[in-house]
């Protein structure tokens, strides 16, 4: 989840869609997050927070291509990568 990378956001904005209840909704109240729905008539409330999703997005794509080539690097000059640790292993 977003908060173990990020840290828990002061506000939540949402379009309130069911896949924010639940396990979100707990873990909002821990976090003591605000959960704010935008009713039906107001969705363009909804595009700041759509614009912070883009830059995210755009961050991790910019950071997945980044380590393709990486990778398509080490091929090339014959190194192979290190193995990823697993987390269920010792």
């Amino acid at each position: 989840m977003w908060y173990s990378v990020f840290g828990p956001p002061d506000v939540l904005v949402t379009d309130g869609g069911a896949e924010f209840a639940g396990s979100v909704q707990v873990t909002n109240d821990l976090f003591a997050v605000v959960h704010e729905v935008v009713p039906e008539g107001a969705q363009w409330r909804l595009g700041q927070a759509e614009r912070h999703g883009a830059i995210v997005k755009l961050m991790l794509m910019k950071m997945v291509l980044r380590a393709w080539a990486l990778l398509a690097w080490l091929r090339c000059v014959g190194l192979r990568p290190l193995p990823l640790r697993s987390r269920t292993g010792p």
